[in-house]
């Protein structure tokens, strides 16, 4: 679902770095440039992410683990955004502030379904009930 977000999102740019009036050379770096952020973007969020999964324990302790094979607890922000179709999960660490995008097929659908009522309703820790 990301990536399909990210092309399609980066493809209405290229369309409008070509049909604007500017001269040749100015639409042809703009595209350059649309196209150079679609290869960083796919490359960083969909082939080589961060965070390569997250564990959350019965206790509401959430845990990291990282592309690397490190282990990070991590606490779940209040700022955390929670929709149907995504969740934007905001983390403090050790190391500082982290945010994980999960999309709604990042898991099976009772998989996500559970963990947006958990954050909703405030059963994991650092979440504010609602």
């Amino acid at each position: 679902m990301l990536a399909r977000a990210l092309a399609m999102v980066h493809s209405l740019a290229l369309a409008a770095a070509v049909a604007n009036p500017l001269p040749l050379p100015a639409r042809i770096v703009m595209a350059c440039a649309v196209m150079g952020s679609l290869v960083l973007s796919v490359r960083r969020f969909v082939w080589r992410p961060a965070v390569s999964a997250i564990l959350v324990k019965p206790a509401g302790d959430w845990s990291l683990i990282l592309s690397d094979g490190n282990n990070v607890a991590a606490t779940v922000q209040p700022t955390t955004v929670i929709t149907i179709w995504f969740t934007l999960l905001h983390l403090r660490t050790a190391g500082g502030r982290c945010t994980v995008l999960l999309c709604r097929d990042s898991l099976n659908a009772e998989g996500y379904r559970l963990l947006r009522v958990a954050l909703k309703i405030g059963e994991v820790s650092g979440v504010p009930s609602a």
